[in-house]
């Protein structure tokens, strides 16, 4: 079937770009108040819950498919071809609502900078804010949790298929029985918020002091977007002012440091020779394969595979390896027998991996092979990838190594540059300093020096900056368990990572103090430059020194508004 843009008869349906997706959903706020008055009673048996959820989803879906909803309530199916034309018609209603989410997510995506999140109806319980960010991440745990529940109930038969295929020409009346099946919806929004919660709890009883007892307590909150309550198993302190700090950074982006910060990472890469494809070579073909299903949902494999060799030969300037371009495709197709092992939901983490085969296997006929997908999915898929980057073809280490090398050299490019440059201030690169550094500490071996110094010659004050990667790539939760991780174990972070090193430095201060050529300092406080957005940690005063916890992004905005300014943000 042509499509016709998905998009477009949406928004033209619901005549408001801005509608959330608890409106197109029809989740309100009553309904909301019994899922977290539900949740409320978790407490330390969340797995458990997480298997009754589960459980309830998979009688939902049975009940829905095996009866027949006619003027208003149920009936039995009068035949074997009825029973199986409705559950269909229910297969089709799930698909639709994973098209939805996807297409939401990607819309806010592209023009998140330009969105007033205020013109959207989101269920409000107390006084929380929403913010774009918060709603994003909520549509993509919604989608995960879509997709990974559509793989585990929708069998993909002729007549499911037929009817996805005609989906696009009844939108408004499947957007009405979503609606009235919205009990099955709501539920499988309750397990993304209940894997996420296993995920938070796991990851908390992980990094516990084995002194230390830790037992869930109920970490669900009455907030919509942000169902995760990390201050309830983390120390923070002053929570509210540090998350209306962090808001007023997020909208104080600065976009020329990120494109400045890809354009190094990708260098870096390139340089040292770490991906096994190029990169714009993989996102080439990922964007044609894309691009394929704006016109067709449904294709023969062999046919579709020998025409993208064949696009990509006339519309790129790249050498085609067949094999290489197979590998991407194939790494996108669910196979029909990769359903159980990849969705019996027994993995908790919300992978790329498992989230990236868009692209679904309808037959096993091997001669006449189907596949079939939809745009709006292929294209979140490659949001997502993008966003990630490299994080396929590289271990966790080398990740760190060289995304903090592009952080660094990212702020040097900043300080540098006739935007920023200060007569008041001494900028150095200290990454190479020669310093005696290879010693121990407390038993620790400490070879990371600090990578650029910032002196305020008016102040005569220090600043000690150290580009960290903390991101989890390839875990779509990586944020919020960073936020676990700096909730609970923020002291022992930054012992690691700055103080044993400032140490060192301390036994050669008359030497550091000579090279950035002031001798007057007499105040040391330490940036943190991180790949990652944490929620809930600014400043903090650990031990009696000021440490600022910044993403790469927000260096022009926090040095100008608040070193330079001298306005406290500190915790």
């Amino acid at each position: 079937m042509i499509n016709k843009s998905f998009v477009k008869l949406l928004n033209d349906i619901l005549d408001d770009k801005n509608t959330s997706y608890f409106d197109i959903f029809d989740i309100n706020k009553d309904d909301l108040t019994k899922v977290f008055d539900s949740l409320k009673k978790v407490k330390n048996q969340i797995h458990e819950y997480k298997k009754f959820i589960l459980k309830s989803i998979v009688d939902k879906y049975n009940y829905f498919s095996n009866f027949v909803f006619e003027k208003g309530k149920f009936r039995d199916s009068i035949s074997v071809k009825e029973k199986k034309e409705n559950k269909a018609f229910i297969n089709s209603l799930i698909f639709l609502g994973v098209r939805i989410i996807a297409s939401k997510y990607n819309e806010i995506n592209d023009n998140e900078d330009y969105i007033n999140i205020s013109k959207f109806n989101i269920p409000i319980f107390d006084d929380e804010t929403n913010d774009i960010w918060h709603y994003k991440d909520s549509l993509l745990m919604f989608y995960c949790s879509l997709f990974k529940c559509l793989n585990l109930l929708v069998k993909l038969d002729d007549e499911t298929v037929d009817f996805l295929q005609k989906m696009d020409g009844f939108i408004m009346i499947g957007i009405n029985r979503i609606r009235t099946f919205k009990s099955l919806f709501i539920l499988i929004w309750v397990y993304g918020i209940i894997e996420r919660g296993i995920e938070v709890h796991d990851y908390a009883q992980s990094i516990t002091n084995i002194e230390e007892e830790y037992t869930i307590k109920n970490i669900f909150q009455k907030n919509p977007l942000d169902p995760i309550s990390i201050f309830k198993i983390t120390s923070y302190s002053n929570i509210n002012y540090s998350i209306n700090v962090r808001k007023v950074f997020y909208s104080h982006k600065s976009q020329t440091i990120s494109k400045n910060y890809n354009k190094n990472l990708l260098t870096n890469i390139k340089n040292k020779n770490l991906l096994e494809n190029d990169f714009d070579y993989y996102y080439k073909v990922l964007e044609k394969m894309f691009n394929s299903f704006e016109f067709f949902y449904l294709y023969e494999e062999k046919k579709y595979f020998k025409s993208l060799i064949n696009v990509l030969k006339t519309s790129t300037n790249f050498d085609i390896d067949n094999q290489v371009i197979k590998k991407i495709f194939n790494s996108h197709i669910l196979k029909n027998n990769e359903i159980n092992e990849y969705f019996k939901l027994k993995n908790i983490i919300s992978s790329i991996d498992s989230m990236k085969k868009v692209i679904f296997e309808v037959n096993d006929k091997i001669d006449s092979q189907q596949i079939l997908s939809f745009p709006e999915l292929m294209q979140l898929t490659y949001n997502i990838e993008k966003n990630e980057l490299f994080y396929q073809n590289i271990d966790q280490d080398l990740i760190s190594t060289v995304v903090s090398e592009s952080i660094k050299n990212t702020i040097i490019q900043y300080f540098n540059s006739t935007k920023f440059r200060n007569p008041n201030c001494i900028i150095k690169d200290i990454s190479e300093i020669k310093l005696k550094l290879n010693k121990k500490v407390d038993g620790t071996e400490i070879n990371n020096n600090f990578d650029i110094a910032f002196v305020d010659k008016i102040k005569n004050k220090l600043y000690l900056i150290k580009s960290i990667s903390i991101r989890k790539y390839g875990n779509l939760n990586s944020r919020i368990i960073n936020n676990v991780l700096l909730g609970r174990d923020i002291e022992n972070f930054v012992q690691n990572n700055i103080f044993k090193t400032y140490e060192i430095y301390q036994r050669n201060w008359y030497k550091l103090k000579k090279q950035l050529e002031n001798k007057e300092i007499n105040q040391t406080e330490f940036v943190i430059v991180m790949d990652e957005n944490i929620d809930y940690v600014v400043s903090k005063k650990i031990d009696g020194k000021v440490v600022h916890f910044i993403k790469y992004d927000d260096v022009d905005y926090f040095f100008r508004s608040y070193i330079f300014k001298e306005n406290s943000i500190v915790d």
